[in-house]
C-alpha cells in the first residue's frame, strides 16, 4: 500500500495503516525526540500524538485537486 491509501485507511481507523505511517516516520520522530543524545520517551510520544491528531485532521481537497489539506476546523479542538 502507498501512503495515500495507508493515510486513506488510517483515517478510516485502520490499525494497520496508522502503524505503517508511524513507522514511516519513526526516525523523525525519534531524531526530533532525542536531547543531547538521549532518547526523551515523553517526547516522543507527544509527538507520536500529535501525529496522529494530524492524520486525523487531513481531508482531501474536493476541488479537482490531488492535493492534502488540513481540515482547520477539526484542527482548532486540539488548541482549546
Amino acid at each position: 500500500m502507498g501512503f495515500r491509501e495507508d493515510l486513506l485507511q488510517a483515517k478510516a481507523s485502520d490499525n494497520n495503516s496508522t502503524t505503517a505511517l508511524i513507522e514511516t516516520y519513526k526516525p523523525l520522530l525519534v531524531h526530533q525526540s532525542t536531547i543531547q543524545g538521549r532518547l526523551d520517551e515523553d517526547l516522543y510520544q507527544s509527538l507520536v500524538v500529535t501525529l496522529l491528531r494530524c492524520i486525523r485532521a487531513f481531508r482531501l481537497d474536493y476541488t479537482g485537486n490531488q492535493n492534502f489539506a488540513i481540515d482547520r476546523l477539526e484542527d482548532t479542538q486540539y488548541n482549546e
